[in-house]
């Protein structure tokens, strides 16, 4: 900059001035997906030709842990494990997400296995009906198949929370709404036996 032009008191304090530096060439941002990419981004952008097969500064994430994602209902859940064939919720994972379906399978699970109870109830009748079953023996069976009965209603069938699902809400809610319902039915029927076992002991000792 030529300062001939200038007074000698506004050289001077040119002079004295500080004297900034050139401004620096604007550094380019990152795509955002560089800043962290995974795995499989940073083998996609090499092949691409994005990034050479070095691509020292971009360390993809931590993959020591499988992903987590965010479904309709909220919950974090393990998108990176797999369903097995045999899993009670394979059969709802094309219709609903993870957690409703897992939800629903957990029900299906439940209905199978009050109608095991159900079955060893009509059994234990049968065989007391017929006289192939003593009085005691069908009292102490009743009162275990009674006390399993129980334990499925308030520790299975009403433990089942369908208040954080969305995509099988609807379904999850009739499904245990008809699983209480059988199970107070086949409730009542086991005191109704246990009744009719208490008549025909009062009968036998008349």
């Amino acid at each position: 900059m030529d300062t001939a032009y200038y007074s000698r008191p506004i050289q001077q304090k040119l002079d004295k001035a500080p004297r900034r530096d050139p401004p620096s060439p604007r550094k380019e941002q990152a795509h955002p997906e560089l800043r962290h990419p995974t795995t499989k981004q940073v083998e996609n952008y090499k092949k691409e030709g994005v990034l050479d097969e070095a691509a020292p500064s971009l360390s993809p994430r931590d993959n020591s842990e499988p992903p987590l994602q965010r479904t309709e209902e909220g919950k974090p859940v393990d998108v990176t494990a797999e369903v097995s064939d045999d899993d009670p919720a394979a059969k709802f994972m094309k219709s609903f997400s993870i957690l409703s379906a897992k939800t629903l399978g957990h029900l299906d699970q439940l209905e199978a296995a009050l109608h095991d109870v159900e079955m060893e109830v009509s059994e234990t009748e049968q065989d007391l009906i017929s006289g192939e079953m003593s009085i005691g023996k069908a009292k102490d069976d009743l009162a275990q198949i009674e006390a399993r009965l129980d334990k499925l209603q308030f520790n299975g069938i009403d433990s089942v929370q369908t208040v954080d699902l969305h995509s099988g809400k609807e379904p999850a809610k009739a499904a245990r709404k008809e699983l209480v319902r059988q199970a107070e039915n086949l409730s009542a029927r086991i005191d109704k036996i246990f009744k009719q076992i208490k008549e025909a002991e009062k009968t036998g000792h008349d």
